[in-house]
């Protein structure tokens, strides 16, 4: 399976605080009865309701521009955080170092490779995606 960049902005996070008490009502439930189901359900419900308000954002973006294109949100803190500690071409050690991230895959597609994926951030060795010396640095605009 492979990383899709739509879903570095789903803003997940926002809606599971809109929704806190449901969310460990879920958590509770599916601990006290062993099976995770409740609290899967509860977090695809989330999921579903981000995605229908990214499209309902997008579809009124696309309206007020006359433009095909979506407009891309902005970046999270994490991500700003990211491009500009790239000012200077990093690792992806360095770069989830200062994350206080392991060096792990997961961690590099969904951190490092998403914003090489928005063309924010571009690889000093495009051709060669998995060298031992590959860093990452700022895209200039």
């Amino acid at each position: 399976m492979q990383w899709k960049p739509v879903f570095a902005w789903i803003p997940v996070e926002t809606i599971v605080k809109e929704h806190q008490q449901e969310y460990y009502a879920a958590i509770a439930k599916s601990d006290s009865e062993a099976n995770s189901t409740a609290f899967i359900t509860f977090m695809l419900q989330c999921l579903k309701q981000a995605l229908l308000e990214m499209k309902g954002s997008n579809q009124e973006s696309n309206q007020e521009s006359n433009q095909e294109k979506v407009r891309k949100p902005a970046l999270t803190k994490t991500q700003k955080d990211i491009v500009n500690f790239c000012s200077v071409p990093r690792s992806a050690q360095e770069i989830l170092a200062r994350l206080g991230l392991s060096n792990q895959s997961v961690n590099r597609k969904r951190l490092i490779q998403t914003l090489v994926d928005m063309g924010v951030l571009e690889m000093t060795i495009p051709d060669k995606r998995n060298d031992r010396n590959q860093k990452y640095r700022k895209r200039e605009k």
